[in-house]
């Protein structure tokens, strides 16, 4: 997936901007489409996506990235593949949760969007986006497996800042008892940002999973032509899954969430989170604990910010407000 160069990039110089790092299957779709509207409305920035292999292939990630900004009118955003593979386990991908091409029913046009060619490019448009003095460092939101930033630690601590969706935080997993499944599809790249010092935020399962959608909320939200169809198609997937699992026809948006959290999109995350230290389990793939609660000065590989209280009502409203832009 050839990057582009976005136009609007040097008339953004006071809104958040941000880089996207996804694999975009359903809920990562939800996220792209807040981020792409606030993007056009010239609420933020969005500097750039880059796709990581998880939910789907990284090339067929990069194709629906593709897609679902261009539906949105977005298609300046540049877009690039990462890696396709975990740093050292088989890739694992999930066509029973997000449908044979990731986005449920919805059948990307991959044929027009021409070749993968740009596999492992990802780091080099990180790298781009970082700016000189004239432009605010954009912030990092990885709603996938960490393998991009896994191996290019160095990068991602240039960021602003880094939010992370993902991990199952004294709360129970969603692919193992006590693993959620971005952490667990590349469990060497969790326990090499874990052990670094990169600071983040991380909005794990314990509030991500509280964030819902059912047919009532696609119906209110209206959204008009392809991009309304395949929104429609990918959730009707999404909240037949969720009925397989025994949590009702609905959905959980997980990523829609990390994306509002990254770009301010809801309320003082900082009073709704606490700093902590995190490790991984051993033998138990993809599992982190907290391992200190961190209180007074904190220094680097202390402070994970992570939430622990989130607002159902507050991201809805927020997402109404947006796709009305």
């Amino acid at each position: 997936m050839a990057a582009m160069t976005s136009s609007n990039s040097t008339a953004r110089t006071n809104q958040p901007r941000i880089v996207a790092d996804v694999d975009t299957g359903i809920d990562d779709m939800l996220a792209l489409i807040y981020l792409a509207k606030r993007h056009l409305a010239g609420e933020i920035e969005l500097v750039a996506v880059t796709c990581t292999a998880g939910n789907t292939t990284v090339c067929q990630a990069a194709r629906n990235s593709q897609w679902i900004l261009d539906l949105c009118g977005a298609s300046d955003i540049p877009v690039a593949a990462g890696y396709g593979a975990p740093l050292s386990v088989p890739l694992t991908t999930t066509p029973e949760t997000h449908g044979e091409f990731g986005l449920g029913f919805a059948r990307p046009p991959s044929a027009s969007l021409g070749s993968c060619d740009a596999v492992g490019a990802a780091p080099g448009l990180w790298k781009n986006s970082l700016p000189d003095a004239s432009l605010p460092t954009p912030h990092l939101l990885i709603t996938g497996p960490l393998t991009t930033a896994a191996r290019h630690l160095d990068l991602a601590s240039e960021f602003s800042g880094v939010t992370v969706m993902g991990g199952a935080v004294n709360h129970p997993g969603n692919t193992t008892p006590t693993a959620e499944w971005n952490f667990w599809v590349d469990p060497d790249a969790v326990k090499t940002v874990v052990d670094s010092d990169l600071e983040f935020t991380l909005c794990s399962l314990k509030v991500t999973e509280q964030v819902t959608v059912d047919p009532t909320d696609v119906e209110a939200w209206a959204i008009p032509g392809e991009l309304g169809e395949v929104v429609e198609q990918a959730l009707r997937f999404y909240f037949g899954f969720h009925r397989s699992q025994g949590e009702g026809y609905l959905a959980q948006v997980h990523d829609l969430y990390a994306a509002m959290v990254a770009s301010g999109g809801v309320g003082d995350v900082g009073k709704r989170s606490r700093l902590v230290r995190l490790e991984s389990v051993e033998g138990a793939r993809g599992t982190v604990q907290v391992a200190e609660v961190v209180e007074g000065e904190v220094s680097r590989g202390t402070n994970v910010r992570l939430i622990e209280d989130v607002d159902p009502a507050e991201v809805h409203e927020e997402l109404r407000r947006v796709l009305a832009l």
